[in-house]
C-alpha cells in the first residue's frame, strides 16, 4: 500500500502542516528574532549587527529595517539565519532535542503532499483554521507541531490548535509532532497529552501523535515513507474507533429513551406478573430483570447499528483495509484502559455480587481468607466453583436441584500456560495475574455452606453469634435464612460450652495441683470433661465443606469454631468479634458467563476422558528421542 492509498483510505485529499519552522518569510522571520531579542543577539548575524544594536534606542524603526535586510536576503539565507536561531534557542532553554532539518520536513511534506500554500506557521493560524473548518474539512489532514518556539516558547501551542478544531467543529483529522515522543512511546504521549485535556475534550477528540524521529535526519525516503504510513495508520484506527463511539452513544442515549419510555407505559398488572413474578421463578433480584430489558434492547439497537449505519459501516471497512500496515507491538498497548474493558468481560467485582448479596452461582471465585488469624499462615488460595448452572442456583422457595459441587483450584502466575487439557487459563488477567483453573486439584464442596457468603456484604463464609438477617435478600436466600443460622447458632453455643468447660478443667487442674503442693500430696486426678459437643462427629460433619479434599484444601476443608475476641490498641479496639463458626473463606468476584461455562465445558471434558487419551496418545513429533531430557509439563 502506498503512502497516497494510506492517506485514501484515512479519507484524506489535503494536508496541511501547521509549524514554526514556516516563519520563512521576511516579516515573519524578523518577528521572531525580535521577540527574543537577547537570542538574536548572541547569534550575531553580520548583515543584521547594526539593527540589532538599534533596538535598544527605537525598537519600531529597528523592527522596519531588520524586516527589509530579510526581504533582500535570499530564500536560503533566512533558513542558515532561523536554524542558527533556534539552535542557539535550544542551548539557552537547556532543550537537547535536535528540530528537523529545513531538508527533513521538505522531504515529509513532498510525500504526504503538503503543498506551498499549505504550509502554515502559527502566526494568524486560528483565523484561517476558522475560515476552512467553517467551509468543510473533513478530508482535510492537520500535521501540527506541538511547541511554538518562535512564539515565546509554546511548549502545548499545537495542543491548543487541536483543541481549537474541536470548538470551531472540525471534522478533520489531527496530528501532534514532537521530539518528546520516540517511536515506542507514541501511545504514552498521547495518554498523557489527553489526560491534560478537559474531560468533554479529550471524549471529542482522536489524537494522533508522530514522533519526529520517524522523519528526521538522514533517513532515507523509504524509511521515512514507511514510518508516515505507520502514523496513518496509527491515525486510521483512532479515527475509525472514535466515529464508532459517536454514533454508539448517540443511539445509546436514543435507546435508553425509547426502552425507558416503553419501560414505563408498561401496566402495573403487566410489571407485577413480568418482572416481579419472574424475577421470583428465577430466584433472581426484580432490578435484574428490569435490567435485562434495558440492556438487551439497548445492545440490540447497537448491534442494528453497527450493521447498517453508513458511518460505522465506512469505519469499520477502513480497519480492514488498514491492515495491510503492519504495526509493531510495544509495551505501552497493553495498558490498563485496554485491561479493563478485558477484565469487564470476563469478572465480576466482589464489591458488586458481595454488596449485592448475590447467591452463589457457577464461576463464584472464593479465597483464603488470610487476615482470619487461623489463616496468616496459609497461602492465599483461590477456588472456583463449578457445577451445573440450574443444580446451583437456588430457587424462590429455597430449594435446588443439588447439593454439592466442585471446589477447582484457581492459581495467580505471571506466565500464561498454553497447550495443557487438565488446565484452563482465563483470557485475561486479574489484578495482573493471570488466573490457571488447574482440574487435577478439585474437591466436591457443600452448597449449602457456601451460602453463608450470600447472607454478608463482606462475602466471607461465616456466621456470627447475634448475626442478624440483613435486608435486601432475595427470596430463596431469605426462605433459608432461619435454619442456616439455628443450625450453625447451635455449634456456637457448643462449642461456647466446651470451651468455657475445658477452661473450667484447666482451672481445676491448676487449682488441685497447687493444693497438692502446699500439703505435700501427691496431684489428685481431676476429670477431663466432655466435650461431645464440639469434637464430636455430628458437629464436624455439620462444618465439612469439601470432601475428598487434597492438600490444597486442607484449610478450607472443614469451618473451626473460635470464641469471641476483643483487641485494644492504645486504649483503642480495634477488633471486637462475637463467637462464630468460620470456614476462613471469602467470596472475592465472578467469572461471568460465557467464560464461566466454557470452564465448566473444559472440566467436564476432561473429566470425561480417560487419562491414556490424555497423557500417552504422543503424536511422534511430542515423543523425546532416546536419551533426550523429557521437557517438564
Amino acid at each position: 500500500m502506498t503512502l497516497e492509498q494510506a492517506l485514501k483510505l484515512l479519507g484524506t485529499s489535503r494536508v496541511i502542516w501547521i509549524d514554526d519552522h514556516f516563519n520563512d518569510t521576511a516579516a515573519l522571520l524578523a518577528d521572531m528574532l525580535w521577540q527574543n531579542i537577547e537570542t538574536t543577539k548572541q547569534c550575531d548575524f553580520p548583515e543584521l549587527r547594526d539593527v540589532v544594536a538599534a533596538f535598544e534606542f527605537n525598537a519600531d524603526d529597528a523592527l522596519v529595517a531588520m524586516r527589509q535586510i530579510l526581504a533582500d536576503a535570499d530564500q536560503g539565507r533566512r533558513d542558515e539565519i532561523r536554524q542558527e536561531f533556534l539552535k542557539r534557542q535550544q542551548v539557552i532553554d537547556h532543550d537537547p532535542t535536535e528540530e528537523l532539518t529545513t531538508d527533513a520536513i521538505e522531504r515529509a511534506c513532498k510525500l504526504l503532499g503538503v503543498l506551498k500554500a499549505d504550509r502554515w506557521s502559527f502566526d494568524g493560524v486560528d483565523a484561517r483554521l476558522e475560515e476552512l473548518s467553517g467551509a468543510g474539512d473533513e478530508a482535510v489532514s492537520y500535521m501540527i507541531d506541538l511547541k511554538d518556539s518562535a512564539g515565546g516558547k509554546d511548549d502545548t501551542r499545537g495542543l491548543d490548535i487541536v483543541v481549537a478544531l474541536h470548538r470551531l467543529g472540525s471534522k478533520g483529522t489531527a496530528f501532534i509532532l514532537t521530539h518528546d515522543a520516540t517511536e515506542e512511546d507514541e501511545a504514552g504521549t498521547e495518554k498523557r497529552l489527553m489526560d491534560s485535556l478537559e474531560a468533554e475534550v479529550a471524549k471529542a477528540v482522536a489524537l494522533c501523535v508522530v514522533s519526529k524521529h520517524r522523519i528526521a535526519g538522514d533517513s532515507e525516503t523509504e524509511a521515512v515513507e514507511e514510518a508516515l504510513r505507520v502514523a496513518i495508520k496509527r491515525a486510521g484506527l483512532r479515527r475509525s474507533v472514535h466515529e464508532v463511539l459517536v454514533r454508539a452513544r448517540e443511539e445509546v442515549s436514543v435507546s435508553f429513551s425509547h426502552a425507558a419510555s416503553s419501560l414505563l407505559r408498561i401496566a402495573p398488572e403487566q410489571l407485577d406478573s413480568h418482572v416481579v413474578d419472574q424475577a421470583y421463578r428465577e430466584g433472581v433480584s426484580e432490578l435484574h430483570v428490569i435490567e435485562r430489558a434495558l440492556t438487551g434492547f439497548i445492545s440490540q439497537q447497537i448491534r442494528k447499528m453497527f450493521g447498517t449505519d453508513d458511518a460505522v459501516l465506512k469505519a469499520s471497512e477502513r480497519l480492514r483495509d488498514l491492515r495491510e500496515i503492519p504495526l509493531v507491538a510495544t509495551g505501552s498497548f497493553a495498558g490498563p484502559e485496554l485491561a479493563a474493558f478485558s477484565k469487564a468481560e470476563v469478572w465480576e467485582s466482589d464489591s458488586l455480587i458481595n454488596a449485592a448479596l448475590t447467591p452463589i452461582a457457577c464461576g463464584d471465585v472464593f479465597q483464603v481468607d488470610t487476615t482470619e488469624p487461623t489463616a496468616k499462615s496459609a497461602k492465599s488460595r483461590r477456588f472456583v466453583l463449578l457445577g451445573q448452572p440450574c443444580d446451583i442456583a437456588l430457587r424462590p422457595g429455597g430449594t435446588r436441584d443439588g447439593t454439592v459441587a466442585t471446589f477447582v483450584e484457581v492459581i495467580e502466575t505471571d506466565v500464561k500456560s498454553v497447550g495443557k487439557e487438565k488446565e484452563y487459563t482465563l483470557p485475561v488477567t486479574i489484578d495482573g495475574k493471570y488466573q490457571v483453573c488447574d482440574f487435577r486439584s478439585s474437591a466436591t464442596v457443600l452448597l449449602s455452606i457456601l451460602d453463608l457468603a450470600s447472607f454478608r456484604k463482606d462475602g466471607r463464609i461465616s456466621y456470627e453469634e447475634g448475626q442478624e438477617r440483613p435486608n435486601g435478600l432475595l427470596p430463596g436466600l431469605k426462605s433459608i435464612y432461619s435454619t442456616r443460622t439455628q443450625q450453625y447458632g447451635a455449634l456456637i453455643a457448643a462449642g461456647k460450652a466446651s470451651a468455657e468447660a475445658i477452661r473450667e478443667f484447666k482451672t481445676a487442674q491448676k487449682a488441685a495441683a497447687k493444693a497438692a503442693k502446699e500439703a505435700g500430696q501427691a496431684v489428685q486426678a481431676v476429670s477431663k470433661p466432655k466435650a461431645e459437643a464440639l469434637d464430636g462427629m455430628a458437629f464436624q460433619r455439620e462444618l465439612m465443606l469439601a470432601f475428598a479434599a487434597p492438600e490444597e484444601f486442607k484449610y478450607v476443608e472443614a469451618g473451626i469454631f473460635e470464641e469471641a475476641v476483643k483487641i485494644k490498641e492504645n486504649k483503642v479496639v480495634v477488633l471486637d468479634r462475637p463467637a462464630r463458626v468460620t470456614w476462613r473463606l471469602r467470596r472475592v468476584g465472578r467469572i461471568r458467563s460465557p467464560y464461566a461455562d466454557a470452564l465448566l465445558d473444559r472440566m467436564v471434558g476432561v473429566i470425561n476422558r480417560r487419562a491414556f487419551d490424555l497423557d500417552f496418545m504422543k503424536s511422534p513429533a511430542q515423543t523425546p528421542a532416546a536419551n533426550e531430557p523429557v521437557p517438564a509439563e
